[in-house]
Formats: structure tokens, C-alpha cells, sequence
């Protein structure tokens, strides 16, 4: 802003500076303590802050500050004008009164500071902070990539919580493939517009950055990437700030709320009872006429001390089995609601199984708390008895650490959709040779994980491991010996054809001449 020759422009360049000043020296006076009045001046407040810190805070820009700040006042309360000569200077001069005081009040380096760091999420923090470092490496092409990466990541997460961004489709007749393709692919784009433009300060700034991303990395330049970084670094601190606040699906927020959840131990309770007398027209039903009249008792058991959220489901379906298992009268239907209670549906020529129906109901909420109780109990012992597999499968891994294979990088404990496994870092080269080995002896799953990463399940024990890389080891290592054998040829064959180019392009410039 500086740059530009318009007095209006000076003027807010002179009212910015010195607002970063204000506004740095008041958190200072605020973190150390300082007494601070309403009527505090800025050269006070500047002197009680250097009183406290001493010497540690050492800085030659303070005469370009006070006649900064001194010249805003004019300017702002007067229309005074501010020489374009010397805002270059103040700009020079803020930048270092902010740094040393920030090193001397907090101890951080701002040149070393991320913009990713204000972030809350890890991954999307951590993608910032990629682009801002490949930023100061001068790798525009990095830098657009993690950028996008980091983008991409908050605006999934927030098309989750908005409302526009998981509607179905609005397709009411069949289409071909390639129709829907293209139709999904459209209400796609305007979709991501909608959700994402609400954290733009400036929509055309949103469509220059879905410009700048769509096209090859390699063909941005670094001021376009610094440009496209900042655009996402706003767009998600209003985001960061706005997310928490919407809630994705406020009926169960409701239903959760309305349980009667125990605040102790259980088991659930009866509290209360409802009960209806209902006629339906029956449909279907091959032991009744089509159309019959079906009459029956629904009986509601209003439940308290029921289960917390994480566990209501779990409770609710072993509720259920209980009911339909235990001794009682037969031929009811029974159903646990979102809200907690107990449905039970009664033939109307059943009235004198309702006492028995109570006690069936009384016993099986106990009987299904114990269940529970049992089954978490069984659960924990088996996470126990995990932790201590886990401990000396580790402890294995750093004993016969030496005794792995070369092409061996190192072993981890990890997990897939059956179970504890192993994940295997092999070199890359040998990464599929490895695969086809372990996956053709049939005893183990494998699977591809990554780049040089390999899943092997179920775990086997460090010893089964060991007896596993030796009877693969000479299969493999004679394959990546000759894969090296095939690639030195390679290399020498690439050579001599260079070679040979480079010599025709010397004897034709040398028969030119």
C-alpha cells in the first residue's frame, strides 16, 4: 500500500502501522501485567513495558515509532498527510519494534512462525505448514499442492455439517452412464461453490483459486502459489471459527437429550407405562384375510437410567434378544425406541398376559445389565491380554531386529478390518516381489499399504515372522539381484547410445566448421 501515490491510500498505510504497534505493545503490557487505564497513552504504556522487561528488550526503531504514531494523530484527526518518503521507513521501523518485542515478551522468532499453526485440525495444520515451507524453498509447484491439499480436507469437513453439501442428487428418471456422469459433475461444481464461498472475503477470489488449482502445479508461479495460500489460510480461520457452531444433526441432538440417561451404574427402570388400544386394516398377512381388522394393545414402558449414547445401541439390541429369549408370554412384538422406551405390541385377546408381561420386562432389563457387565468384563480382558501380546511382539521386533533380511527396512505392530497384523517398510524395488512371495504361500493375507508398506495378517508371532523372511529371502533376494543386474545394463546401454549421439553432434559441428 505503500507503493501507491494516493494520499488516501498513505493515509491508511500511516493509520495500519501504527495500529500493528498499538496493538503488539497492548498484548505485551497484557501478558506482562502491566497496569493498563483507558486513558493510557501510547508512549506510557511503551515506557511501563521497557520498565518490566529491561534489558531484554532492545530495540533502535523506537524515534521512527514515536513519530509514526504521532503523525497518525494528525492524519487521523486532523487529514494531516503523510509523506510517501517516509512510510517506507515506518514499515521497516514496525517490522522491527513487533519482532523484538514479541522475542522478548514470548520468546518466538515471528520470522519462524506458520500461518499453519493457528490452524486446529492436525492433517489440514500440517499441509499448511508443507505449503509455507516449500513457499520459503521457492517451490511453487509443492507449495499449490499442499495448499489444495489442505483446502480440500476443511471443505469436505465442512460440506459434512452443511446442509447443501449432502442433499441426493435431484434425478427422478433413469440416465445413461455418461449422463449422470456429466450432470453429477456439474451439480458438483456448484455445489463445492456454494459451500465454499460463504469463508471467501471476495467470490472472485474463490474462482481464481479453483482457476489456479485445476491446473498443472508445475505451471504455477511463486507469487501465484504465496497468493493462493494466503486465500486459504482466511478462508479457514473462518471456518475454524464458524464449523463448531453448526450442528449436523440436531434430531438426534434432540433424541439423546430426551433419554432418561443414568448418571450411576444401571440397570434401566420402569417409570411409567402407556397404553393404547389399536385397530389396523391388515395387508399381507397369510393368517388373516386381506383386509381384516387387527386389533391390539400397545403398551409403552417409559425407561430410566438407560444407557449413555455410546452404548445406548448396544443395550437396546441385547434388550431385545433377552425379550424374545426369556420365558413369558409368547406372540409379542417388542421395540425399543430412539427416546428410550420399551414398546410391546399385544394381541387384543391377550389382556391376561400383562402382569406376566411386567415381570418379563422387569427381569430381562436386569438380565440384559448383567450380560453386559459380563461382556464388557470378557472385553477388557481381551484388550489386556492384546496389550501384552503387543509389549512382546515389540519387544521381539528389537531383539532379532539384525536377524531381518536386507531388503527388510523395518517392522511395525499395526492392524486391519480381521484383526492385530503386521506392517512390513520393505525397500520399494522389492515391495511387489515381497507381496507375491508371502501372498503365495497362502497363510497369510498381504496387501499393498503404501509405497514400500505391506500389511501382513493375521500377525503372526516374531519367531512365525522370522521363519517367514527366511523361506522367502532367497526367492527375493535372487529377484532384486537381478532386477539390479537388469537395470545396470540398462543404464550402460542408455550410456552408450548417449555417448554416441554426443559423438555424431561433434563430428557434424566440426565437418560444419
Amino acid at each position: 500500500m505503500s507503493r501507491i501515490g494516493s494520499r488516501i491510500t498513505r493515509l491508511v498505510a500511516v493509520i495500519l502501522l501504527d495500529a500493528v504497534n498499538e496493538r503488539a505493545t497492548h498484548l505485551a503490557a497484557t501478558t506482562l501485567g502491566v497496569e493498563i487505564s483507558a486513558k493510557s497513552k501510547f508512549e506510557d504504556l511503551v515506557a511501563k513495558v521497557k520498565e518490566t522487561l529491561g534489558p531484554s528488550w532492545q530495540t533502535t526503531a523506537w524515534p521512527e515509532i514515536r513519530r509514526l504514531h504521532r503523525v497518525r494523530n494528525n492524519a487521523q484527526h486532523e487529514g494531516a498527510g503523510a509523506d510517501r518518503d517516509e512510510i517506507a521507513g515506518w514499515r521497516a521501523a514496525t517490522e522491527r519494534y513487533t519482532k523484538a518485542l514479541v522475542h522478548a515478551v514470548f520468546d518466538v522468532d515471528i520470522d519462524r512462525v506458520m500461518l499453519g499453526e493457528a490452524i486446529d485440525n492436525v492433517e489440514i495444520r500440517a499441509a499448511l505448514i508443507a505449503a509455507e515451507e516449500n513457499l520459503r524453498r521457492g517451490d511453487a509447484s509443492s507449495a499449490i499442492s499442499e495448499t489444495t491439499r489442505a483446502f480440500t480436507m476443511a471443505r469436505d469437513l465442512w460440506r459434512e455439517v452443511h446442509r447443501a453439501g449432502k442433499s441426493p442428487l435431484p434425478f427422478r428418471k433413469p440416465l445413461d452412464s455418461d449422463t449422470y456422469r456429466e450432470l453429477r459433475a456439474a451439480i458438483e461444481t456448484v455445489r463445492d461453490a456454494n459451500v465454499s464461498q460463504v469463508f471467501s472475503p471476495d467470490p472472485a477470489e474463490y474462482l481464481w483459486f479453483v482457476e489456479i488449482t485445476s491446473v498443472d502445479p508445475q505451471t504455477v508461479h511463486l507469487s501465484e502459489a504465496e497468493r493462493a495460500l494466503v486465500f486459504v489460510f482466511w478462508w479457514l480461520v473462518g471456518w475454524q471459527a464458524t464449523a463448531p457452531s453448526f450442528e449436523g444433526d440436531r434430531q438426534s441432538r434432540w433424541i439423546e437429550a430426551s433419554r432418561k440417561v443414568r448418571r450411576g451404574a444401571g440397570p434401566a427402570k420402569i417409570s411409567d407405562l402407556q397404553i393404547r388400544f389399536r385397530q389396523m386394516r391388515v395387508l399381507g398377512d397369510p393368517a388373516l384375510p386381506s383386509g381384516a381388522l387387527k386389533e391390539e394393545w400397545e403398551i409403552e414402558f417409559l425407561l430410566e437410567d438407560v444407557p449413555p449414547p455410546d452404548k445406548f445401541d448396544t443395550w437396546r439390541m441385547m434388550l431385545i434378544d433377552q425379550l424374545r429369549q426369556s420365558d413369558g408370554p409368547g406372540g409379542i412384538f417388542f421395540h425399543v425406541t430412539d427416546l428410550g422406551a420399551l414398546r410391546c405390541h399385544v394381541p387384543a385377546d391377550r389382556e391376561d398376559a400383562a402382569e406376566a408381561l411386567a415381570v418379563k420386562v422387569t427381569r430381562s432389563l436386569l438380565a440384559t445389565e448383567e450380560e453386559i457387565v459380563r461382556k464388557e468384563a470378557g472385553a477388557e480382558e481381551m484388550r489386556r491380554e492384546q496389550e501384552r501380546a503387543d509389549l512382546a511382539f515389540s519387544a521381539g521386533i528389537e531383539k532379532h531386529r539384525d536377524s531381518f533380511p536386507a531388503w527388510v527396512i523395518s517392522v511395525e505392530q499395526s492392524s486391519d478390518t480381521l484383526g492385530p497384523a503386521v506392517l512390513l517398510h520393505v525397500h520399494p524395488e522389492a515391495q511387489e516381489m515381497v507381496r507375491k512371495e508371502l501372498f503365495e504361500l497362502s497363510r497369510y493375507r498381504c496387501f499393498n499399504a503404501g509405497i514400500g508398506r505391506l500389511t501382513i495378517g493375521p500377525r503372526p508371532s516374531i519367531e512365525a515372522l522370522l521363519a517367514l523372511f527366511n523361506e522367502v529371502d532367497p526367492a527375493v533376494t535372487d529377484k532384486i539381484a537381478e532386477a539390479e543386474q537388469l537395470r545396470i545394463r540398462q543404464q550402460e546401454r542408455q550410456a552408450r547410445v548417449e555417448a554416441r549421439l554426443r559423438q555424431a553432434l561433434m563430428n557434424a559441428s566440426l565437418g560444419d566448421s
